[in-house]
């Protein structure tokens, strides 16, 4: 999933290729099944074509969402919440939010329920 902001020259409206410059904020929904490989490289892909915002959301277990920011050529952390915690972004969008709420799970329902 990815946000990306419209450039003068970007590609036609019906265009399925979106240019890595042109994208703002991409996301990962991060599996069990992933690999510590699969987990280290894409990050790396999406610094390497200068993507300033990266955004995993890690819903196979208790569900927690981890923010970053491009800082020269590598990812640092900027924000990370888990259910029952409220997420709160100033960038690339002013945003907040318990991860929680991406599975279906309500505030002040036990973490047991909420898959740790």
């Amino acid at each position: 999933m990815c946000s990306w902001r419209r450039r003068k020259r970007s590609a036609p409206r019906d265009s399925r290729h979106v240019e890595p410059e042109d994208i703002l904020l991409i996301t990962e929904i991060l599996d069990s099944g992933d690999t510590g490989f699969e987990r280290a490289w894409k990050p790396q892909r999406y610094a390497d074509g200068g993507v300033p915002y990266y955004m995993e959301l890690e819903l196979s277990r208790l569900p927690r969402v981890r923010v970053y920011e491009l800082r020269g050529r590598a990812y640092a952390e900027t924000a990370d919440a888990q259910a029952g915690e409220t997420l709160k972004l100033p960038e690339p969008f002013a945003l907040g939010f318990d991860p929680a709420w991406l599975v279906g799970v309500q505030r002040g329902v036990d973490r047991e329920r909420a898959g740790s």
